[in-house]
Order: structure tokens, then C-alpha cells, then sequence
């Protein structure tokens, strides 16, 4: 069970460690959240990441400081890849744990399919099995 109450993206990522040594453009707390919600509204690779959060630049930016933008395709890349997958994996838990929470467990559940795992009104899915599946599936479609 999560400790925290909040269905804020940031306070179960704050502990998320940010893997860049150089000046920060993006906040960590902006790339994760647009990803989040992109992928979570359909995005399946870095590109509709961005042109998701292209898209939705109005109501992020209700959310989060824009100031700097939204990140290209290639810098979700690079950032998303850098991430310790297991911190990454405990703070969504945390998340999805919270939301289960909040909604009395009423989550929509939705036709799961090999590529995209639901995440159902019984935590079924749990973030081990939707995450690195879904960056395992982003990394494929990374050229190198």
C-alpha cells in the first residue's frame, strides 16, 4: 500500500534520481509526467511522446513550468533510457497504488493486448510487468 494519499505525479517521483550530469533544460518531473500521460493516452514511442505533449502544451502547462518547452523525441529518449529502471518501476507503483486508492479501486479496466498491459480496477497489472514493457518496446524503435 502507498503512504502517500496525492494522485500528484510529483510527489511519487520526487525520489526519482535524475541521471544527467549537465546543465538541465527539462525538470525530470516534466519529461516523466508527459510521458506518463502520453503513453497512458496512447503514445507508443518517443515521437508521439513529444508531439503528444506538442499537442497538450495548454493544459501541461496548467501542470508544470513550460518554461523551457516540451522536450524533443530524442531527449525523452535520452532521459527516459538513463533512468534506474528499478526506481522507476517503485515510484509508478506508488502512483498507480494511489490512484487504485483515490478511485475506490474504480480504474476503467481496458482490452489488454500483448503491447499495451491495462491497468485494472484490481492492480492485476502491476508497474513490473506495464513499465519495462513499455520500454523495452520504445528502446526497439530507438535507432542506435
Amino acid at each position: 500500500m502507498s503512504s502517500i494519499t496525492s494522485a500528484r505525479i510529483e510527489d511519487h517521483f520526487v525520489d526519482l534520481t535524475d541521471p544527467r550530469r549537465r546543465e538541465v533544460t527539462y525538470p525530470l518531473i516534466n519529461v516523466v509526467t508527459i510521458a506518463l500521460c502520453a503513453v497512458i493516452c496512447g503514445a507508443d514511442d518517443f515521437v508521439s511522446i513529444a508531439a503528444w505533449g506538442h499537442m497538450k502544451r495548454g493544459w501541461l502547462a496548467k501542470l508544470l513550468d513550460l518554461s523551457s518547452g516540451i522536450p524533443s523525441h530524442d531527449r525523452f529518449n535520452a532521459i527516459l533510457a538513463a533512468i534506474k529502471p528499478a526506481e522507476f518501476e517503485k515510484c509508478l507503483l506508488s502512483w498507480i497504488t494511489a490512484l487504485h486508492e483515490i478511485t475506490a479501486g474504480q480504474l476503467v479496466d481496458s482490452p489488454r493486448t500483448p503491447s499495451k498491459p491495462a491497468i485494472t480496477g484490481s492492480m492485476s497489472c502491476s508497474a513490473a510487468m506495464a513499465m519495462p514493457s513499455w520500454r523495452r518496446r520504445l528502446k526497439r524503435q530507438t535507432p542506435k
